[in-house]
């Protein structure tokens, strides 16, 4: 007992920092403390007792600033409550008395030293400890009833949970299932209610809320946390008697920016779903969605990722829950006074936004105003202050914004400021903003007006004055080019500016509409120039652009250009290079497209001059290599253009694209597509444009990948639409053109794998060979001595001779030439070749019987043949890769054929940019169709299987039917149906059937995925890696050596994917190697790996460590997405080190990015990847296993590995 004393009396010194001999002080203090923790830690007959005063100042070493002592004072204090908790210590008032203390003032006193480092981050850990040591003592030692009152105590937990490390969360969670059976008594407080009169559910809820939360913040398995979801409904249930702000320190927790995507998606998508947030807990909920769900709401991948078209329009998902949530928010959430839960909701968006500014995603910012402004409407009471002006003024003055935002920025705040009272500075000031989205809307409204009023408008507009007047009447009331370009001129192009170039437009157009005399080119080339450079000045307003080419097209531009001597820089010049420009900008800005593709067609139609001046190769050209589409950005502003309609009142408004942006992409195209099929080209302009187009399908290699950037659906339908004015008539000369033609064409198709392409190349050898009769007995004559080693082109060949035979002008002769090879090619070794021959038989046979060629129809040969086939159950019911009989001559290439028609759907499948109802609309425009020489290919008809199927669908490739074309059946249902195999057309219906969902189809081939299988020497196994890899898009194969190319054992196996496939050598070691006597050095596998991750390649290998990531993971589907840039940090396993977890944040944001260009490696058949190798990988994966058998067969994982990253990398 005396040592205690001496501790007493030490630890009272030990506090003194200016005490002389404090250095010796703290290595007694070390030493008493180490003593009384041997003392505590031992077994006694009886208890000891130890002063209670003595207690409370070693409590206060925890913060001595002596690491050393506090760690010794720590380890003391947890061996004495272990010692209270085993009996073998009493804590007492005195020594002298020993008297034992009271619990509930031991109590306080633990709880006041734990209370005092909740708020400091270095004393939390170890006061979380003590706190744990301390609940877990046995009745009456732990928390006292008085504690558990506070509300500090449950209000630390909750904080606990929401923010701390994993050993943090877990303690936290312990300590509240300890805690939860302490209450004696009822409690309300602000984060724990309790009546006894419900403890048994009480229990019973609080366990099953710990459970939740350990499967959503802990072990975080995606399918334990998708089996928690109807637990969630229930705890956010007004039946559950767990208080609701343990389930916001929940959400709050699981949405956290550590946790793994999957995790904050579930949670968050769970929560927007959510409509009623009424109950206790809201200031809970207020930071709730401060701290985690705005961050989480407004990443921009969310926005991007949930765009999809339904009934014409474009929907972003993601954004309209959010402004739904943000709306229910508002007017669904009660508390105690849920005008005030309300108004802090509402204050906490607006700052949120503001806050972020320029690190906001543009488009979040949008739906979150939408959700906030239909709150508000709906709210009857006013839930901002006047203080909020400014902030709301700020958030519109951003500088980032799009057009589009922009104005729904404008128009949101402007509804917002007029909810708070027409009196507020800040409603007066959005009233002083410029051009709205519905004054863009109507573009000019000015047009019911006379030109007086208006030019009053225009004058006060502009900085400067322009009119002059006389006896009170201005002479520019009457618009001509020369008074436009004296206004110009006398206003110093002040009258051009902001919103006045709207009405310049507009009076520049009805100057040229009325333009009676002829315009001098100098007063026009001015007047355009100065539009053109203010549009330039201004960024290319949206509600501009579409009106320049109807101005720098209009007639009277054209018929003055036609009349001005051509020179540089003159009005010619201009206004070319203004067509061109805009061509560009429809690349990004796709509402471009419709009103210069009209008014270049009606030029070009309408004005024989102006198309031989007008470089209308280059634009043809430009258009077909880079075919504008609508970009992710420009999807994102058309989602937004329906929200307007929303924040009218007093009832929301239907507002489409057409009312925006005008007529869709789809009337440009076929405007353009309509000009080539009437336009009158000279031999030499059709062969430019044609030559221009073959030249890089003439010249690519046979490894090109089947996906490729210059390769475009559009190209070859130009190519189409020129062909026949290419060839030109049947001169000698227009003959020999039409045989190079052919046999460029000809060459393409031996080394094309894209169907889609070769339909199309096909559809263009039959306009030659309709044309040319020279041609079709060479084509017989490639067929009969074709290498047979490519049945992808010798079945092409065979569906163009049989189309030929079909022709009215082609012979019986030549149609039994056709069949007789037809029936030679039945029975070849190649299963392709052999069914192209089955299936193409009946067709011509019909066509013998039609047009009664008896040398055919009487042939006991080709008759029994022919009854064979038609009685097969596969020719009666076709698979879906054979409905598709795209050479029919008895029903013409039409342009439905080539621009909409069913072989968009073949592998992998592409929306049409152009249909039929596109055409129409041109047809329907009398304007447009005035003056225009007559098409050279029919229109056709929609088929009516799909005529309005897909009305109001959300696209999908896959949804799109294709044309059923029956053939002929002749023979009884009696007859027996044998199978026919249609295993060589699966390259035709892959589209069709590859993948079941509806909403998704995979992107093709990837050029950027590389698989490396140079450690594998087994030829079999690499025979089987290059059928897999090419069936699964590889886009390129590396090996040790290409001699094993040729080993029977490797060519057995893969039949022949070797040729569609880009296979390159690269050995194990750095060697010597070459062909064609020029020796060079080939790069070793580790050399190669190097080089790959400098030109930004991840290199992942498919092994079993101890750091792999299990395929089909969350983590293991990240290093496999492609473009993953935006998909934020992965999950990290948490650590104590602030250094670990930085360096473990690092990792996973380079895993986010691994799917952009990814190689695969292989391991060896039996040692797997060696250690040499494993260290340039970036990662591994592994496949899990459920058996006990050692690994798979290398073909076997990497097609499981292929199609995992085929599955994930689809698009919507």
């Amino acid at each position: 007992m005396s040592g205690l004393r001496s501790a007493r009396e030490f630890i009272q010194f030990s506090t003194l920092k200016d005490e002389p001999n404090r250095e010796l002080l703290i290595t007694e203090a070390q030493a008493y403390l180490h003593f009384l923790k041997t003392i505590f830690s031992s077994t006694h007959d009886e208890a000891l007792p130890f002063p209670y005063v003595l207690f409370s100042y070693s409590l206060a070493l925890f913060d001595s600033d002596s690491d050393a002592v506090a760690e010794a004072a720590k380890e003391m204090i947890f061996a004495l409550l272990s010692s209270v908790a085993c009996r073998s210590i009493n804590v007492v008032s005195e020594l002298s008395r020993q008297s034992a203390i009271d619990p509930a003032g031991f109590s306080t006193l633990i709880w006041r030293r734990i209370s005092s480092d909740i708020q400091d981050i270095d004393a939390k850990r170890t006061s979380l400890q003590l706190r744990l040591r301390w609940t877990a003592l046995p009745h009456p030692w732990g928390p006292s009833e008085e504690v558990l009152s506070q509300d500090e105590y449950w209000r630390s937990l909750q904080e606990g949970l929401r923010t701390g490390f994993a050993e943090q969360r877990k303690t936290c969670l312990y300590i509240l299932r300890l805690s939860i059976p302490m209450i004696e008594h009822d409690i309300d407080l602000e984060h724990m209610t309790f009546t006894n009169t419900t403890k048994a559910a009480l229990l019973t809820q609080y366990e099953r809320y710990c459970a939740v939360y350990e499967s959503l913040v802990i072990t975080r398995y995606i399918n334990q946390v998708e089996a928690c979801l109807h637990d969630l409904d229930f705890l956010a249930s007004r039946t559950c008697l767990v208080h609701k702000s343990w389930l916001y320190a929940l959400l709050e927790a699981a949405m956290g920016p550590l946790m793994q995507d999957s995790i904050r998606n579930f949670t968050g998508r769970w929560v927007t779903k959510r409509s009623d947030w009424s109950g206790r807990g809201q200031a809970d909920l207020v930071r709730l969605l401060e701290v985690a769900y705005l961050p989480w709401a407004t990443r921009g991948h969310l926005y991007t990722s949930s765009l999809v078209f339904r009934n014409q329009t474009c929907v972003c998902r993601h954004g309209q829950s959010v402004a739904d949530f943000v709306n229910q928010l508002l007017v669904n959430s009660r508390g105690n006074d849920g005008r005030v839960t309300s108004r802090s909701m509402a204050r906490v968006i607006i700052n949120f936004m503001a806050m972020k500014g320029h690190n906001l995603f543009v488009y979040a910012g949008i739906y979150l105003l939408l959700g906030l402004t239909r709150g508000l409407r709906a709210t009857p009471e006013l839930l901002l202050e006047i203080e909020n002006d400014q902030v709301i003024l700020g958030i519109v003055a951003q500088d980032n914004l799009t057009e589009v935002a922009r104005e729904f920025y404008r128009a949101a705040s402007y509804c917002i400021l007029e909810l708070l009272g027409s009196s507020h500075a800040g409603h007066q000031l959005m009233k002083s903003l410029p051009s709205s989205s519905e004054d863009n809307l109507s573009k000019s409204r000015n047009s019911c007006t006379s030109w007086f009023e208006r030019l009053l408008v225009w004058e006060n507009l502009s900085a400067r004055k322009f009119s002059y007047r006389d006896d009170g009447s201005s002479k520019l009331v009457d618009p001509t080019v020369e008074n436009f370009v004296f206004i110009v001129q006398t206003s110093q192009y002040s009258c051009l500016r902001r919103e006045c170039l709207s009405i310049a437009c507009d009076y520049l157009e009805e100057s040229l509409l009325h333009a009676a005399a002829p315009v001098p080119p100098s007063s026009l080339h001015i007047a355009l120039e100065a539009i053109w450079n203010e549009v330039e000045i201004q960024g290319y307003p949206k509600h501009i652009l579409p009106r320049l080419p109807q101005l720098f097209l209009h007639k009277t531009c054209l018929a003055t250009m036609t009349n001005e001597q051509r020179q540089p820089g003159g009005l010619h010049g201009l206004i070319q290079k203004a067509v061109f420009e805009l061509q560009s900008l429809a690349e990004n800005r796709i509402y471009v497209l419709s009103p210069l593709a009209r008014a270049l067609r009606i030029a070009i139609l309408r004005d024989d001059q102006f198309a031989r001046s007008f470089a209308l190769k280059d634009f043809v050209v430009n258009f077909a290599n880079r075919p504008p589409s609508p970009k992710l950005e420009f999807l994102l502003e058309v989602a937004v253009v329906p929200l307007f309609g929303q924040l009218s009142r007093p009832t929301p408004q239907d507002i489409s694209y057409e009312d925006y942006y005008g007529v869709r992409e789809g009337y440009g195209y076929a405007c353009i597509y309509d000009m080539l099929n009437r336009v009158i080209l000279d031999i030499d302009s059709a062969r430019c444009i044609l030559d221009e187009l073959l030249h890089p399908w003439i010249t690519q290699r046979r490894d090109t990948p089947v996906v490729s950037k210059w390769k475009t659906t559009v190209q070859l339908q130009m190519m189409f639409l020129v062909i026949d004015q290419a060839i030109g008539s049947f001169s000698s000369t227009a003959t020999s053109q039409s045989h190079e033609y052919f046999d460029k064409l000809i060459g393409i198709l031996s080394i094309e794998p894209l169907p889609r392409y070769r339909f199309l190349i096909e559809c263009i050898v039959f306009r030659i060979l309709a044309r040319d009769r020279t041609r079709r007995v060479a084509l017989l004559d490639i067929l009969r001595g074709y290498d047979q080693s490519n049945p992808k082109c010798v079945a092409s060949l065979m569906r163009l001779a049989v189309a030929v035979a079909r022709l009215e002008d082609s012979t019986a002769t030549y149609a039994q030439d056709v069949l007789t090879i037809l029936v030679t090619m039945a029975a070849s070794p190649k299963v392709m070749i052999r069914h192209e021959a089955q299936w193409s038989f009946p067709f011509l046979w019909s066509h013998a019987a039609t047009n009664r060629l008896t040398n055919i129809t009487e042939n006991p040969a080709f008759a029994a043949l022919n009854g064979y086939i038609r009685n097969l159950e596969q020719y009666m019911t076709p698979p879906p890769g054979r409905k598709l009989e795209p050479l029919d001559p008895s029903r013409g290439l039409t342009m439905y054929n080539i621009i909409q028609g069913p072989f968009l759907q073949l592998y992998p499948p592409e929306k049409e940019h152009a249909g039929i109802r596109d055409f129409e609309l041109i047809f329907a425009d009398k304007d447009a169709m005035d003056g225009v020489p007559p098409a050279r290919i029919s229109l056709g008809e929609l088929p009516a299987d799909i005529d309005g199927a897909d009305e109001d669908q959300e696209w999908s490739p896959q949804e799109h039917s294709v044309e059923q074309m029956r053939p002929e059946f002749i023979g009884t249902e009696a007859e027996r149906l044998i199978p026919i195999q249609t295993k060589g057309a699966a390259w035709q219906a892959n589209a069709l059937d590859s993948f079941s969902s509806s909403e998704t189809h995979s992107v093709g081939p990837h050029a950027s995925l590389i698989l490396i299988a140079s450690l594998i020497k087994t030829p079999h196994n690499l025979g089987g890696l290059s059928r897999v890899a090419e069936i699964f898009g590889v886009g390129a194969l590396h090996i040790a050596s290409r001699g094993v190319l040729t080993n029977k054992e490797f060519l057995s196996v893969s039949v022949s994917s070797e040729q569609h496939l880009n296979i390159q050598e690269t050995p194990l070691e750095t060697r010597k190697g070459g062909t064609g006597g020029i020796t060079a050095e080939i790069e070793g596998l580790a050399e190669t790996l190097m080089e790959m991750k400098g030109n930004g390649y991840k290199i992942i290998g498919i092994e079993q460590t101890d750091r792999s990531f299990v395929l089909g993971g969350e983590d293991a589907a990240r290093l496999l997405t492609m473009g993953s840039r935006d998909l934020g940090v992965d999950a990290v396993d948490e650590s104590e080190s602030p250094e670990g977890k930085r360096q473990e944040q690092s990792l996973g944001q380079q895993q986010a990015k691994a799917g952009e260009k990814v190689a695969l490696v292989l391991g060896s058949e039996k040692e797997g990847i060696p250690a040499w190798i494993l260290k340039e990988c970036d990662a591994c994966i592994e496949i899990p296993q459920i058996g006990v058998t050692r690994s798979l067969n290398v073909q076997t994982a990497a097609a499981a590995v292929l199609y995992e990253y085929t599955r994930l990398n689809t698009v919507k």
